[in-house]
This record gives C-alpha cells, sequence and structure tokens, in this order.
C-alpha cells in the first residue's frame, strides 16, 4: 500500500510523511535499540479520506478554512463544530482496500492487540508543544475495530481542544497533517516514563501497563539518579492501587481491551521493579540519550514475558538551542510561578519604577513584591523576587496571571543589571544568562506559551468530554481568582465555582493609587466594585463564588507594625468600618439585581466579637434576608479550631482553612522568607495538619461545610487524600492547579472507595468499576 511506512524502514525522505518523533523512533530502532516494531499510515491517507467526502458532507473539507472564522472562545460553538466533525468522519467509510492492506500489516506484528497512536507532521517549533494534545487507542487486531480506531484517531485533529490550540496560535488546520502509528500491545510486569534533565534522570514505575499512570489514577514509584554517576539518590515508594492489563481476548470488547486489577498489600508494599531490573534500565536510557542527546522524554515498557528486555514506546525532545545557552544556572531561587520566559531585565530597587517605566515583556527583579504593586504586573514577562516563599503575596500574585515567577534569589537586585539578558525558567526555579547577541523569546513563542497555558487549563474540554468521564468527583472543587480579565477562561475549568476572590487583589490597582481612601465614600468606587464583582457572579452563575472582603492594613508602615498580626481582617473594620460597609453595598446591589449566587467570608477572624460586629452591619444592608446568602470566615488563625461551635452560634455559615496564614502562625515563621521551608516549617508540618484536620472535624460536628483554600494541597498533594478521608467538603486552589488536583482528588477517592470495597466485599469480583469500562478483578 502506498504510504504506509515500516518503522524499520522509514528513510529520512518519507519523514514529512510519518512525522519528526516517529522518525526518530524509526531511526533509533535502525540502529539497534529497543523500540517496539511498528507501521505506519502516512499523512497523504487521510487527505485523500477528506477528499472522499460527498457534497453533504463539506463541513470537515471547508473545516480548515472555515475555522479561521470560528469563535473558539465560545465553547458552545466549538463543541458543536467539533462534534459534528467527529461524526462525519467515524461515519464515514473506510474503502475496503486500504482495510485490507493495513489489516495485512497488522497481522504481521502477530499480536492480538493493538496500540494505535497519532503522529502529527508540523513545523518544528511547535512539536515539543504538542505532547499531550492527542490519545493514543487501543483495540483487537480486527479489520474493522482497527480502521473505526483509526477513524477516531483522525478525528481527534478535529476535536474541540485541537481547534481551540491551533487557532489560537493562528495556524490553519489545512497546514497539519497527521500520521498514524500501529505497534503492538502486550501485556507487562512494569511501565513508566522518564525526564531526561543535564544532570538526572526522574524515573516514574508502576504495575501492568502503563495506562494507570498516564491517567493520573495512581502514584508510581519514583527514582532520582545522577547521570553522572548513574547512582540513585533518591527513591520514593508509590501508591499503586490497581494495575492495567490485556483483557483475554474471547472476553474483551470491540473497543475495550483493557481490564483493571486491584494490586495486593504484597504488591503495593513493593517497588515495581528490583534493583538489578532498574540499573538494566537506566543504563538502557542512557545508552539511547547518548543517541539521541536532545531527547527529554520517554515511555517504556517491560513486557510480562520478558525477563530484562525493555521497550521504549513513545519520546519527546527539545532544541537547546531555543531554551538555554548554558547548564549551569546563574541563580536559582524557588519556582513560584510555572512558565519559561526570555528577556532583557529590568531591577526596580526599592519599588522605583512605575508601570510606565517598566518596558513591557521584561522581567522585572526585585526585592519583594507587595499586593499593592499590581500594576507593575500587568505587562511584565516574569518576576523575579529576593523575598517570599511559595505562599508569599508575590508567589500567589503571579501563579493567578499566569507570569512566570521565581522568588527567595538572594541579591538578584546586585547580581543582575537591567538591560540582562536572561532565560528565567519558573518551573525550577532557574535562572540561565543569556548572550549579548542571543535573541529573547519571539513573538510567536510568546503566543504559543500562552496558547498552550490556557490549552492545559482547558485540557478536559474534549468534545465528547471522555477524559472526564472516568474521573466523577464528589469534593467539589474550585479556583482561586480574583482578576476579572481571567474570569472568562476560567469559567470552562471542571470546577464548582470560585472558592476565594481575595478583595485586596481583585482592587489591587486601585488600593495602590494615592486618592484610594478619599474615594471612600464615592459612588465611583462602589459602582468599580459592583462592576468587578458583577463578571464573577455572571460568567459563574449558578455556580457559587466566594467574595472575602478586604484584609488590609492602610497606612501602616512597616517600621511601626508587623505586617504578619498587624490592624488587619476583621479587627481593622472594629475601628474603621467604612469600606466594609462600602462592600457589603456591593453584595446587596448585586442580589437586588437577581445575582443570588455570591457570598461573603471574613478576613482574619480573632474573635466571636468581631464577627458579631460584622453580622450586625450584614443584617443592616438586609443580606440576611437573602435565603440564598451565605456567611463565612477564614480559618487562619489558631483560635478558630477550639471556637468554632461558638462562631457557628454568632452566624457563621461555612469555614474556609486559609493554610498560608494558618501555618505562619502555627510555626511561628514568615511566610515571605523562604529559609523557613528548608527546616520542614511548611503547611506539611505535623501541627499544622493536626490543625487542619481538628477544624474540618469540628466544623462537621457543628454541620457546616468546610473548604481548603490556601497553597498546601498544591504544594504537597499527597495532602488531597488525608483531606479526603477527613471528610473536607471543597478544595480550592488557582487556575493553573485545576487538571491536577482534579486528578488527585479522583484518585483519593478512588483509593478511598477501593478500601472500602475490601473491607465489605472481601475476595469477590466487582464488575464494572463506575465511570470506568473496565473490568476489575481482585
Amino acid at each position: 500500500m502506498k504510504h504506509l511506512y515500516w518503522l524499520s524502514q522509514i528513510s529520512p525522505s518519507e519523514q514529512s510523511f510519518v512525522g519528526e518523533k516517529v522518525f526518530i523512533l524509526s531511526q533509533l530502532l535502525q540502529h539497534g535499540y529497543p523500540i517496539l516494531p511498528g507501521y505506519v499510515i502516512g499523512t497523504p491517507i487521510l487527505k485523500e479520506f477528506l477528499e472522499n467526502f460527498n457534497d453533504a458532507q463539506s463541513l470537515i473539507a471547508n473545516l480548515p478554512n472555515s475555522s479561521l472564522h470560528l469563535n473558539v472562545d465560545n465553547y458552545l460553538v466549538l463543541q458543536s463544530v467539533a462534534q459534528k466533525s467527529r461524526q462525519i468522519i467515524l461515519e464515514t467509510p473506510f474503502p475496503e482496500q486500504w482495510q485490507a492492506e493495513i489489516f495485512a500489516a497488522a497481522t504481521q506484528l502477530n499480536a492480538q492487540t493493538l496500540i494505535v497512536r497519532p503522529s502529527l507532521v508540523v513545523s518544528h517549533h511547535y512539536q515539543r508543544m504538542t505532547t499531550g494534545l492527542w490519545r493514543s487507542h487501543s483495540c483487537r487486531c480486527q479489520p474493522n475495530t482497527l480502521t473505526k480506531t483509526i477513524k477516531k484517531v483522525w478525528a481527534d485533529l478535529f476535536g474541540a481542544k485541537s481547534l481551540f490550540y491551533w487557532q489560537k496560535l493562528g495556524i490553519d488546520l489545512e497546514k497539519l497533517n497527521l500520521a498514524v502509528l500501529v505497534q503492538p500491545l502486550y501485556n507487562a510486569k512494569a511501565s513508566g516514563i522518564v525526564e531526561l534533565k543535564s544532570d538526572r534522570l526522574f524515573i516514574s514505575a508502576t504495575l501492568g501497563l502503563g495506562h494507570s499512570l498516564l491517567r493520573g489514577e495512581i502514584q508510581p514509584d519514583f527514582y532520582e539518579i545522577d547521570r553522572k554517576t548513574l547512582n540513585i539518590i533518591n527513591r520514593q515508594l508509590g501508591i499503586k492501587t490497581l494495575a492495567y492489563r490485556l483483557q483475554n481476548i474471547s472476553q474483551a470488547e470491540e473497543d475495550n481491551c483493557l481490564e483493571v486489577e486491584l494490586t495486593t498489600e504484597a504488591e503495593q508494599e513493593q517497588f515495581a521493579v528490583d534493583d538489578n531490573t532498574l540499573t538494566r534500565l537506566i543504563q538502557s536510557i542512557e545508552d539511547l540519550a547518548q543517541k539521541r542527546r536532545h531527547i527529554n522524554y520517554l515511555e517504556w515498557t517491560l513486557p510480562q514475558n520478558s525477563i530484562d528486555k525493555f521497550y521504549f514506546t513513545q519520546l519527546n525532545y527539545f532544541s537547546t538551542a531555543s531554551w538555554q545557552s548554558t547548564d549551569q544556572p546563574l541563580l536559582t531561587g524557588i519556582a513560584a510561578a510555572s512558565g519559561i520566559v526570555k528577556a532583557t531585565v529590568e531591577v526596580n530597587l526599592d519599588s522605583m519604577l512605575s508601570s510606565e517605566q517598566i518596558k513591557p515583556g521584561s522581567i522585572v527583579v526585585l526585592k519583594q513584591l507587595a499586593p499593592h504593586q499590581i500594576s507593575l504586573l500587568q505587562h511584565i514577562g516574569g518576576i523575579i523576587t529576593e523575598q517570599g516563599g511559595i505562599t508569599s503575596h508575590g508567589a500567589i500574585l503571579a501563579r493567578e496571571l499566569g507570569i512566570p515567577a521565581i522568588v527567595g534569589v538572594n541579591n538578584a537586585t546586585q547580581l543582575l543589571q537591567t538591560g540582562d539578558k536572561i532565560l528565567l525558567n519558573g518551573n525550577t526555579g532557574k535562572i540561565y544568562r543569556l548572550s549579548p547577541e542571543e535573541k529573547i523569546m519571539s513573538s510567536w513563542e510568546q503566543k504559543e506559551e500562552e496558547a498552550r497555558t490556557r490549552v492545559d487549563s482547558l485540557g478536559w474540554l474534549q468534545s465528547d468530554r471522555s477524559l472526564m468521564n472516568p474521573y466523577p468527583i464528589a469534593t467539589q472543587l474550585m479556583v482561586n481568582l480574583s482578576q476579572t480579565n481571567l474570569v472568562d477562561s476560567a469559567a470552562y475549568l471542571p470546577i464548582d465555582g470560585v472558592g476565594l476572590i481575595r478583595a485586596e487583589l481583585m482592587l489591587a490597582d486601585l488600593i495602590s493609587s494615592n486618592n484610594f481612601l478619599a474615594q471612600v465614600s464615592s459612588s465611583n468606587l462602589l459602582g468599580e466594585i459592583i462592576n468587578r464583582l458583577s463578571q464573577f457572579v455572571t460568567s459563574f452563575t449558578p455556580r457559587p463564588i466566594f467574595y472575602r472582603s478586604l484584609d488590609y492594613c492602610f497606612g501602616a508602615k512597616k517600621t511601626e507594625i508587623n505586617p504578619i498580626v498587624g490592624k488587619r481582617g476583621t479587627y481593622n473594620y472594629l475601628s474603621d468600618s467604612s469600606l466594609f460597609k462600602l462592600e457589603l453595598s456591593a453584595l446587596a446591589q448585586l442580589y437586588s439585581e437577581g445575582y443570588t449566587n455570591c457570598h461573603l467570608i471574613l478576613p482574619f477572624v480573632r474573635s466571636i466579637a468581631e464577627v458579631t460586629y460584622c453580622r450586625r452591619l450584614i443584617d443592616e444592608v438586609g443580606l440576611t434576608r437573602q435565603p440564598n446568602f451565605q456567611l463565612w470566615m477564614m480559618a487562619e488563625i489558631p483560635s478558630v479550631m477550639f471556637l468554632i461551635e461558638e462562631y457557628v452560634q454568632a452566624g457563621i455559615q461555612g469555614i474556609a482553612i486559609g493554610t498560608n496564614d494558618l501555618t505562619q502562625l502555627l510555626l511561628g515563621i514568615d511566610r515571605e522568607q523562604a529559609d523557613f521551608a528548608a527546616s520542614g516549617l511548611t503547611a506539611n508540618h505535623p501541627a499544622v495538619l493536626k490543625a487542619i484536620a481538628q477544624i474540618i472535624k469540628a466544623a462537621q460536628q457543628a454541620g457546616i461545610p468546610c473548604s481548603i483554600c490556601g497553597q498546601a494541597p498544591v504544594q504537597y498533594p499527597q495532602l488531597i487524600d488525608q483531606l479526603v478521608r477527613w471528610g473536607i467538603t471543597t478544595i480550592s486552589v488557582e487556575p493553573e492547579a485545576v487538571i491536577p488536583t482534579y486528578k488527585a482528588i479522583a484518585r483519593a477517592e478512588h483509593r478511598l472507595c477501593l478500601e472500602v470495597a475490601r473491607q465489605s466485599l472481601g475476595n469477590v469480583n466487582v464488575n464494572r468499576f463506575p465511570g470506568n469500562q473496565t473490568t476489575i478483578k481482585h
């Protein structure tokens, strides 16, 4: 068959028909490296398939052009187009001759089950951004089933996520080509992934096929290896509660070849691979990496019928020239907000520069970033601060605005100078100096990073939402959000609402103005609060949003007051309630206009008297007469855990745990200083965990909901397991953490269900685990 290529025979001239990653796999296989055999259905086959549509099915044929006019920000329209496109492809008959030849090739693989993988053919500089955009499909080796699966892979090219991504980058679909790689799928003893860094290997491993790891259903074993010595620096035993394997072919369904098996306690207590096997795997990885030095990601499998023969099935790579000039970082700090940016430096000593003086796209270096400096962040490319930790105000601001940031960089304002060209890696906390002649990030790279960030956040919003179906969660997941320009994109995330709007961040640009306090009595300020809040309530209706009133101490001087425990929170309202009353008037106005999904959280509550006072003011504006209105309070001060029953009697209807302040007050540390974390004084400290558990339990006993909205669940994902067990009602995180948190909650609830099932059912078969089209056996 023309345009059908065997991995063992692909030549350089055929790379444009199979894709660059598949071509690299082919070259490795031809050089004797352990790559699974297979064949590729080249890109011209898809083009010919699309050209055969009749007039009634012209949507797909015209889509590459018509998509230029598609409003991809309107998800309902986007989803409709994607669903119709998918339906047309799946229902169009496959030419009989193609089917016969493709199946004949499949029989030569001598496997009853196949895995069908997409291979995108696109310009090189976009290749590194395509990982995770499309998924692989497994199927039985039968003619109709195989061709149906190939059409599924093709249909993914026209899915909602794909259309959104490429349109945001300004790339026509007609310039994209998709090949399909077909390989055998065998049962595995163990599988995993490898991330290759310049000096480290990071290996994740699980039992059975790698689906449980890639789907985020288990916590894999983890190894960190020094690439110079090949010694294991660190290893951690995972939580491998289940493993995938192939179904018996006589029992397997047409398009479902997998079953999931509960692992035994003995299997969970052991690593997926023993030391000898791990040593051979490490050596195989290094041998391969020496051949292709730019590979930075591998997927591997150890077949069930093999003693020590590993196979590599997938890879990713990068071009070092496009990332950094040297492997040695100039400076290192704490990775506070993800992302990578190349730009020139603007050193802002003592916050003397205004936003107008800073060049757009530059990396701002300053000693500390305070909330009132938000105006500096509107058009910059990155942030570096000398002070601050992962939960500092600057880090929170950067994550919410999607700006790559590194905090806690010692002497950054002295070692960096305005005009320096650097690379800031917000994923690793490392800063690299670029040569003077090296170009900073080009316009297409900036555009690509922005689109990719949004696609990562919207990654589960595929046309059929197939990734969400296996992961229904009972714990509510919400988002921490305070910037109105992010509301529209966040509204499409798989969340139950907004768990925390920080008033001081929502109004930060106003607070930083010189005449803010003078405007308190003006209608302009009231109108501004109403306008900003209305953007949240309208975009998320009927989902709830929780507005935390101002937690800000106006006029305080650092030399006079400790900002950690200064005159902040509701205590500040006792001496001057004018701003709080303005906020209450804004909420009351929204309710009068029919927006009843907005609730209030009181910040940094120290005493029952403060709640009583605030409740009286709330009564005066009529909010307590609104049946849907809820009054919550933050649990940030340790004393709260002992007085929840009294707070409920005073009118509190819900508790929101703020781990950032709770941690520093329990442990006597400053969240703006990074040094404490190195000593284990973090939200993962036993004292903090006990306090969180006690607050949740007290809330349950009082019959009120309890949420957690600090950085702890994101910084320490293992905490989510405990939160679910303790009975947390809601977990609220920043937008970039929604997807991993969703998966972590699903894993935690899944494990809890399995444990309950074991205890109640013992050694019995559990047919059809809810939400997962696989069979569970024990």
